[in-house]
């Protein structure tokens, strides 16, 4: 894809980030290349793991560091710039070396500037010889029930779609916020995507993890008004925000002819209140995961289907089935699986081969949602059974997660985090039902454990019990948990004191 758009298409713009740095088609071809020469000389071999630690301030580098190490034969891993998880996750992959962008975390494991190697000189060579069935890279799943990160490794098969290749005559821009070069979204989504079709892809807003969702909104604003894009990829709670602060003006966002949106369902009030404001434009569902690959559903955005996820098409078919994996008929409900046409059925989780036989089977995805198809072969989403909580910035953490960094605590016996949803908003309330190891302790000591967590993270609902309520297998009752917080706002609430009296 790469070398077709070097050949045909060299100089038109590929890349714009949040700075106004740029990269051109043919510039993306030769300082990849550079970069390749450069890796071989620092002793980095055909399949070899290479971290890539990069934030959103480091698209272009990123970009040239993923296509350099592909091209040398070596396998690029995305690894999210967070200081917790780098070194954890460069280990569970057997990396070999990272390269670090200018803006992100020096990791506790060895490590390269990704800016040494691309003005280094190296000893011209060639590239690797990769078939479609070769790795193309290993990308981390956002979290799972059990709260394990997966590493999901890829082929080239599973993102290869030559149809599409063709000469850009006329070049869209696409304007992206909240997308980070770690994610599958970001580096499958973005960057291979848009490299297929021949988009300009224009990074809108700086990386900070937990940042300021106003100021993201504003600068997202912003960059539509300077590059007028055809397209904007955005994040149901991002769109909020832009309608909130009354940032979509209808002349400067008149350039749009779709509005794409991805990451969790999209609220029917903010869908209703963006089509108000811009009736020309198109809204696009987006809905797919790290473990499908190119199997994207798709639908046009419509206040009477807001559960609609898509339907099959020639590249990605669905199922519906129950759990011994048999097709349910149209109406009933059970988890969705999707698979990719083309694909090389070969996707995996690396290093864990009893969850690869749980979710890959037979080239078909167990997605962990749940759904049904309607009469004209529809999916419709029920909701979700992972243990997902999606936080006010999109950004989704498992609750064990939480658990975990809480559980560590010493005034912490056991602990139960729930999300609770908000009516009319994309996002979770974070809720925590805990058992306090000293039954004497008062609950502001609790609360004052919340320190170690991200602000982000922090519970909005704290409750206080003597005990979890727990199903016959001695498992923690989830359904339960949550109903202890009905109707109630946010704050503490000692439950202890309230069975006492």
């Amino acid at each position: 894809m790469l070398l077709f758009r070097a050949t045909h298409d060299a100089e038109h713009l590929a890349i714009r980030d949040w700075a106004g740095g740029s990269l051109t088609f043919g510039e993306w071809a030769e300082r990849s290349a550079g970069f390749r020469d450069a890796l071989r000389d620092n002793g980095v071999r055909p399949g070899e793991h290479v971290g890539l630690v990069f934030d959103r301030r480091d698209w272009i580098t990123f970009a040239v560091s993923y296509f350099g190490t592909m091209r040398s034969g070596a396998i690029p891993v995305s690894i999210e710039n967070h200081p917790e998880r780098i070194e954890s996750r460069a280990r569970h992959t057997d990396v070999s070396l990272c390269i670090v962008g200018e803006h992100a975390h020096r990791p506790d494991v060895p490590w390269v500037d990704a800016t040494d190697l691309m003005t280094s000189t190296g000893a011209p060579d060639s590239d690797a010889e990769l078939s479609p069935d070769s790795v193309m890279d290993i990308v981390f799943t956002s979290g799972t029930v059990n709260g394990a990160y997966k590493a999901v490794r890829c082929r080239h098969a599973d993102w290869l779609g030559a149809r599409r290749l063709v000469p850009v005559r006329r070049q869209q821009t696409c304007v992206h916020s909240l997308f980070q070069p770690h994610s599958s979204a970001g580096v499958h989504g973005l960057l291979i995507t848009h490299l297929e079709r021949g988009v300009l892809s224009v990074a809108a807003s700086t990386p900070e993890l937990y940042g300021d969702a106003d100021e993201v909104a504003r600068q997202t604003a912003a960059t539509v008004a300077r590059h007028q894009p055809s397209e904007l990829m955005v994040t149901p709670a991002l769109l909020g925000t832009l309608l909130d602060l009354e940032l979509i003006d209808p002349d400067t966002f008149s350039c749009l002819r779709y509005v794409k949106v991805g990451g969790s369902p999209l609220p029917e009030h903010i869908g209703r209140a963006l089509t108000r404001r811009l009736p020309e434009t198109r809204i696009v569902s987006l809905y797919g995961t790290t473990e499908s690959a190119r199997a994207l559903l798709t639908t046009l955005w419509d206040e009477r289907n807001t559960d609609l996820l898509g339907r099959g098409t020639d590249s990605t078919a669905v199922r519906v089935v129950d759990s011994e994996g048999k097709d349910l008929p149209t109406g009933e409900i059970g988890e969705i699986c999707v698979r990719a046409s083309g694909g090389s059925g070969k996707l995996e989780y690396f290093g864990d081969t009893e969850e690869t036989a749980a979710v890959f089977q037979s080239a078909w995805v167990r997605t962990g949602d749940v759904g049904y198809l309607d009469e004209h072969q529809g999916v419709r989403l029920v909701g979700r059974n992972k243990e997902m909580l999606i936080l006010p910035s999109g950004l989704k953490v498992n609750s064990f997660r939480i658990e975990r960094m809480l559980g560590e605590c010493p005034e912490v016996k056991e602990i139960s985090v729930v999300g609770l949803e908000v009516p009319g908003k994309p996002y979770d309330n974070v809720a925590a039902a805990v058992v306090p190891r000293d039954p004497a302790i008062r609950p502001e000591e609790i609360t004052a454990q919340y320190e170690v967590l991200a602000d982000e993270l922090v519970p909005r609902v704290t409750i206080l019990v003597d005990r979890l309520p727990r199903n016959g297998m001695d498992k923690v009752a989830r359904a339960e948990v949550k109903s202890l917080f009905e109707r109630r706002g946010m704050g503490v609430y000692d439950l202890r004191a309230e069975v006492r009296s």
